[in-house]
């Protein structure tokens, strides 16, 4: 069957028949390449499928024009044909690859155009590359991109290391079954592969960690001399540490460099001495004292560079890009969530995606084949405790995190380690019964806890959602909730009917709500987490969402009278609004005051 995408009428077959009469007509040495030169250019997924090797008038060089399986709506690429230049010009990649802008004209838009554009960008970096400070400047501002890219298989690390201290300083690294592994200390990698599920190494290896200040340009250090001389001494302080180690292990060193606004790290291993030319270690297998001055000499003289590719995972970089001004403020945070249901895990899932480091998660309930429709764990959860499934699943995601799952009900958890609760800086109740909120609430308040709570529910059919916050003084859930637990001011009116369902069985009561509406309550309570946490509002503080007009008529709901106050006029979409929050003057609490 003829592939239509490349086929005789095709758009491809189309314009690449213009491309080529228009390369005949403006270029010189036009010819289509062979199969085997085209496979030089797919080893990372480009998609080249056809080009021609051209000579542009007046060069004494030769390009290569090359068409992806997306042209014409992707940009043509261009390959320089010449001495091989990579890892010696910005921007040049294997064989000449050119990596050019993306912006400009695309064929499909307008041919002419976008070919002169792209042999224009090709013959400007190459003229540009002649430059010694252009490759210097150029190749500086991507260093990341140079680093370690003709490194063997395995030369690569993760960094755990707490960039925000910039002090040199002894870390530990180890070598996992995947990567390198470097960390403040070995604590803090047992830490990560325990939560991973994976039994830490017995031991770790020497290695450094300092700060440069100028990044590290085009051409690399090809040899250890070069690497101590063009990188390390950047950094004098970093002595004091190598007179610490032992010439005969392997080291590490890795190299934290500001640049472009963020932070970028890279890394070397220096082989070990052999001790044939060296004093052997002492009987009592003592090392002799060696000078920071002599270990250098010694390297760069006898030890083997590696340059290592270095990928930040620590908790600044995953929660931010290492640009969050909230990160340490949220990773310091200790949260309680009671319930860990449809609403109570997702709230989980995200707060630890944004990064806060401390999670205790509370339910006593096993996981069933129905929630997993509205549920942040899947069948393999099935039958399984969902606070502790709920809590292996983020340490295995976020392992620089901290999450614990308690099987119980938090009355029980009150009686038996109470000083779980005591520590905690916001209180997350998903348990959407009101008798257990009000129950929590009361207990809040009799025992002064500082720490606020935020209430988060679904309303019927998830019709509405609600994210409550409120402390252990002023006004308190019984504000909110009539005796008979339902809302005092509700935004829908289904007639009396609460549109709960039930199964054959004793307490299968459950609102029939899909996914969409949890989440937009679980982004809606979350959001208002992260606001306290962050100190950006303060309880008392109530938000609600609504859905459509059209929505809630489907369900067979109209709006209230009280919610008509807050609705726009004329406005029948989904929206979220503040109501003002006091005491209701009604409830036992304010009357007993």
């Amino acid at each position: 069957m003829p592939d239509t995408q490349f086929g005789a009428g095709s758009a491809f077959d189309l314009y690449r028949g213009r491309l080529s009469n228009w390369l005949r007509a403006n270029m010189e040495n036009v010819c289509p390449l062979l199969p085997r030169t085209i496979g030089l250019y797919n080893d990372k997924d480009k998609g080249i499928i056809t080009g021609w090797e051209v000579k542009p008038p007046g060069f004494d060089f030769s390009l290569r024009i090359l068409l992806s399986d997306a042209f014409p709506f992707a940009h043509i690429k261009i390959s320089y044909v010449g001495e091989c230049r990579y890892l010696q010009w910005p921007h040049v990649e294997e064989n000449g690859f050119l990596c050019l802008p993306i912006s400009g004209w695309r064929p499909i838009e307008d041919l002419v155009l976008s070919i002169r554009e792209r042999i224009g960008l090709a013959l400007q970096l190459l003229d540009d590359c002649q430059s010694g400070e252009y490759v210097k400047s150029e190749s500086a501002k991507e260093f990341l991109s140079y680093w370690g890219r003709s490194a063997p298989t395995g030369a690569k690390a993760l960094s755990l290391v707490d960039l925000s201290c910039s002090a040199p300083r002894l870390v530990s690294a180890i070598k996992t079954d995947k990567c390198w592994l470097v960390a403040d200390d070995k604590d803090a990698i047992d830490n990560w592969l325990s939560n991973q599920g994976k039994m830490p190494p017995s031991e770790s290896l020497q290695a450094i960690f300092a700060c440069i200040e100028s990044p590290p340009a085009l051409p690399l250090p090809g040899n250890t001399k070069q690497f101590l001389s063009q990188i390390v001494d950047q950094c004098p302080q970093i002595n004091s540490f190598i007179g610490q180690l032992s010439i005969f292990e392997p080291t590490f060193l890795f190299l934290a460099v500001q640049c472009n606004g963020s932070t970028g790290l890279i890394g070397a291993k220096l082989s070990p001495i052999q001790e044939n030319g060296f004093q052997k270690p002492k009987r009592n297998g003592r090392e002799p004292h060696c000078s920071a001055r002599r270990m250098r000499r010694a390297w760069a003289c006898f030890s083997k560079l590696t340059l290592f590719r270095v990928e930040r995972a620590d908790s600044e970089w995953v929660h931010g890009r290492g640009l969050d001004p909230t990160h340490q403020i949220l990773a310091n945070k200790r949260v309680v969530i009671l319930g860990c249901g449809s609403l109570g895990s997702q709230v989980a899932a995200r707060l630890s995606q944004a990064g806060v480091g401390h999670i205790t998660l509370i339910d006593p309930e096993n996981l069933t084949p129905s929630n997993i429709g509205r549920h942040s764990l899947g069948m393999e959860s099935v039958q399984r405790s969902k606070a502790t499934q709920l809590a292996s699943t983020l340490s295995a995601k976020f392992p620089h995190g901290s999450f614990h799952g308690i099987p119980m009900a938090y009355q029980a958890v009150l009686r038996e380690n109470p000083e779980i609760f005591k520590d905690a800086d916001l209180f997350v109740s998903c348990i959407a019964e009101t008798d257990q909120d009000q129950s929590w609430d009361a207990w809040q308040r009799s025992e002064g806890i500082f720490a606020s709570t935020v209430y988060g529910w679904l309303g019927t059919q998830g019709s509405t959602g609600h994210a409550l916050a409120l402390t252990n003084d002023g006004p308190g859930l019984s504000c909110f909730f009539d005796p008979d637990g339902f809302l005092r001011n509700p935004d829908t009116d289904f007639q009396g009917d609460t549109r709960i369902k039930v199964e054959p069985g004793c307490g299968t009561e459950f609102q029939p709500y899909g996914p969409l509406a949890a989440g937009q309550v679980e982004l809606l309570v979350t959001r208002l987490c992260l606001d306290i946490l962050t100190k950006k509002v303060f309880p008392p503080h109530h938000r609600i969402y609504a859905c459509s007009t059209n929505d809630l008529t489907e369900l067979g709901g109209q709006w209230t009278n009280q919610h008509g106050h807050h609705r726009p006029d004329g406005y029948e979409g989904s929206f979220e609004y503040i109501p003002p929050v006091s005491s209701c003057g009604d409830c036992y609490r304010c009357r007993a005051q």
